[in-house]
């Protein structure tokens, strides 16, 4: 019997996978598949320097992270404004007493988000910063 006549039959020309995340799931070639949105970036290296400030609009994305490397100690903390204006001090606060990294991630319920790092002495300092 061909498969045309089989109950229940399903046009399977209709039918692609699609790649969502590191998985494919079968989907109908009509239907429109909306990709994951991509993530923000923002990231700098100075060298040398005593204060470090980097910025990030999240465009209102919630998962937050972030690596910071010093290449001495250095005091780091993540501050949250709604306007890029008043900014406020968060928990998420590191202090390194010696050359290290900070890394972590918080969901965070502002537009924008910035990493400071101050430090006694001269320091090179890395920095990235991503929304989800």
């Amino acid at each position: 019997m061909p498969l045309n006549n089989v109950k229940g039959h399903q046009d399977f020309k209709k039918i692609t996978l699609t790649r969502i995340g590191a998985e494919d799931k079968p989907t109908k070639s009509e239907e429109a598949v909306t990709p994951p949105e991509p993530t923000k970036n923002a990231s700098d290296s100075k060298t040398g320097v005593t204060s470090f400030e980097l910025v990030i609009d999240t465009e209102n994305k919630q998962l937050v992270h972030w690596h910071v490397e010093l290449s001495g100690a250095g005091d780091c903390k993540i501050q949250v404004s709604q306007d890029n204006t008043n900014w406020y001090d968060t928990l998420n606060t590191k202090s390194l007493t010696a050359a290290g990294f900070w890394d972590d991630w918080d969901f965070i319920g502002f537009r924008y988000v910035k990493l400071v790092v101050t430090a006694g002495t001269a320091i090179n300092v890395t920095a990235l910063i991503s929304a989800k």
